[in-house]
């Protein structure tokens, strides 16, 4: 009988022992950060839920303004101190410093109701000017 062969004299080639953790452990810390960043996206994006107050009320401001200037002399020389109140209707009132046909700057007081709707339309009133 013969003695298997437990050093034929040829050596293996040493194996790298670390390669596949070191590939594969690569490969997950990208798979992690994508998944990472795709849960960050997502949370991100939720139903709209509309303008806030703060912009309603800016909006709010605005269209009374333009409801006021429509009425003025001279719409471009007009320098406004307004508030807004309410949480819709909103009311908007302060005054309007403008030039008169005459070229005089006078001032007058206003006073709108506006409302502001979820899609950003705003419909105002001009309740009082002068």
């Amino acid at each position: 009988m013969s003695e298997p062969l437990l050093n034929s004299g040829v050596e293996e080639p040493a194996r790298p022992r670390w390669r596949w953790r070191r590939r594969y452990g690569c490969l997950a810390w990208v798979v992690l950060g994508l998944i990472f960043a795709t849960v960050a996206i997502i949370s991100n994006i939720g139903p709209n839920d509309g303008p806030s107050l703060s912009d309603k009320l800016v909006d709010a401001k605005i269209a009374c303004q333009d409801q006021v200037k429509s009425h003025l002399k001279s719409p471009s020389t007009a320098v406004f101190d307004t508030s807004a109140s309410g949480t819709g209707p909103f009311t908007v009132t302060g005054s309007v410093d403008s030039e008169n046909s005459l070229g005089a700057t006078t001032q007058s007081g206003f006073r709108c109701t506006v409302r502001v709707t979820d899609k950003e339309e705003t419909r105002s009133t001009l309740d009082s000017l002068g």
